[in-house]
């Protein structure tokens, strides 16, 4: 079982919002339509390779074992469809249980920058009012953290309105591989953070232009009222 440790300190380089025109994506079926399934969800557990691209992990930050997660379909949801925020399927971080975790790893370029991108509800078909997660991007496979853990949670929403948010984070690889994480935190029984869309790509040339020209316009507005700075989470 691979173990991570819970690093609470959020960067700054950390955006949950919109995120800028990306390149290709690099990430291999992360909208989890593969494999298509014909009910509402589907278990996989500790090991499982079944979803195209990832492997599920026994992941919790909190110790323990035997992590599994879903895919679930969100036309056959209880209650009526729950739309995916892309797609009709989307993963549940956790399974049976409260323990589960995901991770990927994908080709990189050592200096090069990139930006992941994910959508995250929770599983409200439970009734639990919240769920967390965290993000690790490490070095090659599982080795040092490019960047702490990032926590992240989701309270709103309802069981056919999800309310999809969106996150952004960007890193600097380090090696030609790079591993993607995602492990639950908090959520009761069968009722964990929901992914989907999860990307990695490298930032349009064009948007590294406006996000630049953007910088510049905040720095002349701090030059010129020397208000303070405060990074939000959507």
């Amino acid at each position: 079982m691979k173990s991570f440790r819970l690093v609470a300190a959020a960067l700054a380089t950390t955006a949950f919002a919109a995120a800028p025109a990306q390149a290709a994506n690099l990430i291999v079926n992360g909208g989890f339509e593969d494999p298509a399934i014909n009910s509402f969800f589907q278990n996989f557990g500790p090991g499982s390779t079944g979803i195209t691209g990832w492997t599920v992990d026994a992941f919790t930050p909190f110790g323990g074992s035997g992590g599994n997660v879903d895919i679930v379909n969100g036309i056959f949801t209880p209650g009526g469809p729950s739309p995916a925020n892309d797609g009709v399927q989307f993963l549940d971080l956790v399974g049976f249980g409260m323990v589960g975790s995901i991770y990927q790893v994908i080709n990189t370029v050592a200096g090069q920058s990139y930006t992941l991108n994910f959508a995250y509800s929770h599983n409200l078909f439970g009734n639990d009012p919240s769920a967390s997660a965290v993000f690790g991007i490490y070095n090659g496979t599982f080795g040092s953290l490019l960047a702490p853990f990032q926590p992240f949670s989701h309270n709103t929403g309802t069981s056919t309105n999800l309310d999809w948010r969106n996150a952004s984070f960007s890193f600097v690889a380090s090696s030609g591989q790079t591993t993607i994480a995602f492990g639950n935190a908090t959520g009761g029984d069968n009722a964990g953070v929901l992914i989907d869309s999860v990307s990695v790509a490298v930032p349009e040339p064009a948007a590294w232009a406006l996000m630049i020209a953007g910088f510049g316009l905040v720095g002349g507005a701090v030059r010129r009222r020397r208000s303070t700075v405060r990074i939000t989470f959507a």
